[in-house]
C-alpha cells in the first residue's frame, strides 16, 4: 500500500503554482488556470513591468498576480503588502513554492500615503476574501481586525520603486490622494 502525498498545487497561471488553500474552489481553480483569475491585472503588469523595475503590490490576495509579475516581468525589486492576515500563510506558500520568497518582500500590513497616519487601521473581513476592505459599507457580515500601517513616504524614499500594482477594492483615490 502507498501513501499518497498530497499534491503540491493545484492550479498553474502563467509558469506560477498555485498550492491548495481553503481560498480556492472549483471555479476559481479554473479561471486560474486559464489565466483568466485577475487577468486584467496581469496583463496591465506585464505590459507595464521589466527587469529595471522596482514594484510595489498593494493588495496581493492570493499573491498570484505578484507571482506572475515576478516569474515573467523578473522586476530588479519587489515589495507587497496584504491587509488580510488569512491570506499570508497562503501566499508565502505560493512564493515559496515558485523559489520568489527572497524575490518579494511580503508585509502583512497597509501602506498609507496620509502626512499623518494612524499607527494601526480596522481592516474588515467577508466570507469572500475578494471583498475584504479598509471600508464597512454594505450589509455583509464582517469582522474587524487591527492591521499595523506603515507610511508610503518613507517606502518611497528608501525603496524607490517605479511601478505601482494596487487592488485594494476602492481604497485607489485615498491612497493617490497623498502620494508624491
Amino acid at each position: 500500500m502507498t501513501v499518497q502525498s498530497p499534491p503540491t498545487h493545484v492550479a498553474e497561471c502563467m509558469g506560477v503554482k498555485v498550492p491548495p488553500s481553503p481560498f480556492l474552489n472549483e471555479t476559481r481553480i479554473a479561471r486560474i488556470n486559464e489565466a483568466r483569475y485577475e487577468g486584467q491585472e496581469i496583463a496591465g503588469a506585464l505590459s507595464v513591468v521589466g527587469p529595471s523595475d522596482r514594484v510595489i503590490e498593494m493588495g496581493a490576495g492570493l499573491g498570484i498576480v505578484g507571482a506572475v509579475t515576478q516569474l515573467n516581468a523578473r522586476p530588479e525589486a519587489m515589495v507587497s503588502f496584504e491587509a488580510n492576515p488569512n491570506m499570508i500563510p497562503h501566499i508565502e506558500a505560493l512564493y515559496a513554492l515558485n523559489k520568489i520568497k527572497t524575490k518579494i518582500k511580503l508585509h502583512n500590513k497597509v501602506l498609507l500615503t496620509d502626512p499623518e497616519p494612524p499607527e494601526t487601521v480596522e481592516f474588515f473581513l467577508r466570507n469572500s476574501f475578494l471583498g475584504s476592505s479598509l471600508t464597512d459599507t454594505d450589509k455583509r457580515e464582517t469582522e474587524a481586525v487591527t492591521i499595523p500601517t506603515t507610511r508610503y513616504e518613507e517606502l518611497r524614499t528608501s525603496f524607490q520603486p517605479t511601478v505601482l500594482l494596487m487592488d485594494i477594492e476602492g481604497g485607489e483615490l485615498e491612497f493617490l490622494r497623498h502620494a508624491a
